[in-house]
């Protein structure tokens, strides 16, 4: 996966690392089959910002980040022993769309579907420009949804969904992650996320 929250272009240069140490590490196997080769395939998607996750507040990458990124991935693989592929910045936008909105993008829905768009997981079929004009004609900014921070104390369209898991422990978790420490496991201890607060499932520690 790319476009994450603090990514570096060194984490990306890392998958192509790992990839190229997959095949040295098969080369020099002793008891390599003679004659046989060796594909590794990378796939990579794009992030995008879920709700009810520590990373809801964050942006997607724009559509032109994402395409530099996974030039930059391709330019830093060096062997034939590896193949590339990766998810269109097109659908990821829009999934980075819908993954948070809200309402009012119903009407967007209606009108790209009187636009004729349907079967959109297929490629031959979809066409963003479409959307794109199903957008502007509802008068809404699809960026507004996608490619911008939310603070905080933003009222979000899903906050009013009780989910067990607290906004509080979310926020805790984000800046856990800009700083890149990990949450330790719920079977070694209860970070205090909220979601005993059904008295179902397994708590491993009593509070």
């Amino acid at each position: 996966m790319m476009g994450l929250p603090t990514e570096t272009y060194d984490d990306i240069k890392g998958i192509a690392d790992l990839a190229q140490k997959i095949v040295d590490t098969f080369y020099a196997l002793p008891e390599k089959p003679k004659g046989k080769s060796v594909s590794v395939n990378i796939s990579v998607s794009n992030f995008v910002p879920k709700p009810f996750t520590p990373f809801q507040f964050h942006p997607q990458i724009t559509r032109d980040e994402i395409m530099e990124k996974q030039q930059y991935l391709k330019e830093c693989i060096h062997s034939k022993k590896i193949s590339y592929s990766y998810h269109e910045n097109k659908t990821s936008f829009l999934e980075g769309v819908f993954a948070r909105g809200d309402r009012r993008l119903g009407q967007v829905l209606l009108k790209a579907h009187e636009k004729g768009c349907k079967f959109e997981a297929w490629d031959e079929y979809f066409e963003l420009q479409k959307w794109l004009d199903a957008f502007k004609e509802c008068g809404i900014n699809p960026e507004f949804y996608a490619n911008r921070e939310r603070t905080y104390e933003e009222i979000n369209p899903w906050d009013h969904l009780d989910y067990g898991v607290k906004k509080e422990f979310l926020i805790k978790e984000n800046e856990q992650a800009k700083k890149a420490i990990t949450t330790p496991h719920c079977r070694k201890k209860c970070s205090n996320c909220g979601a005993n607060v059904f008295g179902k499932g397994v708590c491993f520690e009593k509070r």
